[in-house]
């Protein structure tokens, strides 16, 4: 099999499937909206997504501002005796990793 660069991991598949299945969820609500007894709650669903955007976009803003922290303080970077001078791998702030730990165990 040739190897091409794209495939079930790469970063074009996955943004093409979350487009996919919220495309099917989409047409899913409007093909719902034909029985009488879903219709009521298809509309009322569709005015409450609608009415959450703004909401919506501060949320996912502070969900990435909060995951950049994270990445600029190197929380769950893995750091090799290169790095620290150590013998050992450990990940920053896992307790037992080689600092000292929070209960005063040493």
């Amino acid at each position: 099999m040739p190897e091409h660069g794209f495939g079930p991991t790469s970063l074009a598949c996955k943004v093409l499937m979350c487009y996919l299945v919220c495309n099917m969820i989409i047409k899913s609500f409007f093909y719902l909206r034909i029985f009488d007894s879903m219709t009521g709650i298809v509309v009322m669903l569709t005015n409450v997504i609608f009415d959450l955007r703004a909401f919506m976009l501060f949320y996912i803003i502070l969900l990435w501002l909060s995951s950049h922290m994270f990445m600029v303080i190197g929380l769950g970077n893995e750091y090799t005796k290169d790095d620290l001078g150590e013998a050992e791998q450990r990940r920053m702030l896992r307790s037992g990793g080689g600092l000292s730990s929070s209960t005063g165990n040493t």
